[in-house]
């Protein structure tokens, strides 16, 4: 039988009738090559998305040491026009701008209000103390330095993490038009892992 191999993913050699199908179904991760390589010292990690890479610098899970506040500040001066970063959500000093350091300090036991443990900013509760710290240390509560760019067509949505902006991008939201910019984006996190690389994490 004759086969058309123009709709078929090369990752699971499913063939689609329509190519619009075929878009739609390569987004999913099981079909992408994990084509960016963490550029950490000694880390061997390789990711699907600049998200996925970024996810893993601010978790601080990687060899490397990189953690969500080097993240922000390397983004904060490399990011020199704005495009990203809000100026207003920025602190500003003789140094130039920065990125506000989270000053949440990990939850005690007196975060116990007999049932579970409440987080004293959002009222949300936890059956573990781990569990409220494990949320104090995400970037839930920190200011959202970044930007959804209108200049690209974006819809400015603003994030308290780069990982969830370049997400916002790579995947497109309803009502947003960034998606359309996702290649430029890409282009500027592939700088910042050429810059991490030169740091010589």
């Amino acid at each position: 039988h004759w086969q058309d191999t123009h709709n078929l993913c090369i990752y699971c050699n499913r063939t689609f009738i329509k190519t619009d199908e075929l878009q739609q179904h390569l987004p999913c991760p099981q079909n992408r090559e994990r084509t960016i390589v963490c550029p950490g010292n000694k880390c061997i990690k390789r990711f699907y998305s600049g998200a996925g890479l970024l996810a893993h610098l601010e978790s601080g899970a990687c060899r490397s040491g990189m953690n969500r506040p080097q993240i922000n500040r390397l983004a904060v001066e490399l990011d020199t026009n704005r495009v990203v970063t809000n100026p207003a959500r920025l602190l500003h000093g003789p140094d130039g701008p920065t990125a506000p350091e989270s000053m949440i300090t990990p939850a005690t036991a007196l975060s116990y209000n007999g049932s579970n443990y409440e987080c004293f900013l959002c009222h949300r509760e936890f059956a573990h103390l781990a569990g409220l710290n494990q949320h104090l240390t995400s970037p839930v509560h920190e200011e959202k330095i970044y930007r959804c760019p209108e200049a690209w067509d974006g819809c400015g949505a603003e994030f308290s993490a780069l990982s969830v902006l370049c997400a916002h991008v790579e995947g497109g939201s309803k009502g947003c038009k960034i998606k359309r910019f996702n290649a430029p984006v890409q282009s500027v996190i592939s700088t910042m892992a050429a810059t991490l690389k030169g740091l010589v994490l």
